[in-house]
Formats: C-alpha cells, structure tokens, sequence
C-alpha cells in the first residue's frame, strides 16, 4: 500500500506496507480444518518479516441446531 505523502488523512502516518500471502485449507474431518499460512511483510522499513501461521478450526453443528430450536417462538 503506497501512501502519498499529500494525502492529508494518511500522509503524516508514513505507511508504506508490502507484503505477499499463501495459504492453504484442508478439512480433516466434517466438522473440523487445518490451515496453514505463510505471510511475507514488509512494514515501512528495509526488513522483510517472515511469519507462518498454523490453525486449527471446529464447528459444533449440534449446538447450533439446539440453539436455533430455543430461538423459536411457539405460537
């Protein structure tokens, strides 16, 4: 992201950020996924930062269907 230096909102903050994203997604089970991701950033100075990023996610489908059966308003 190139800031000009005019720009009277973000010009005074300096920003000059760049950076590359990969990522990947596998889901392992129904109800569950891993995801992987390597980031590459540059924030403003002369050093490239190198992160990788593990995830793990799970939803709880049940859950969400005995919630939604209490939401309900009996007539």
């Amino acid at each position: 992201m190139d800031v000009p230096a005019a720009d009277s909102l973000l010009g005074p903050l300096g920003l000059n950020y760049r950076a590359v994203l990969a990522g990947l997604r596998f889901d392992f089970a129904p109800v569950a996924a891993l995801k992987a991701e390597y980031r590459r950033e540059k924030p403003g100075g002369p050093r490239w930062l190198d992160t990788i990023i593990l995830q793990v996610s799970f939803t709880f489908p049940r859950w969400q269907e005995d919630e939604a059966s209490r939401a309900e308003v009996a007539p």
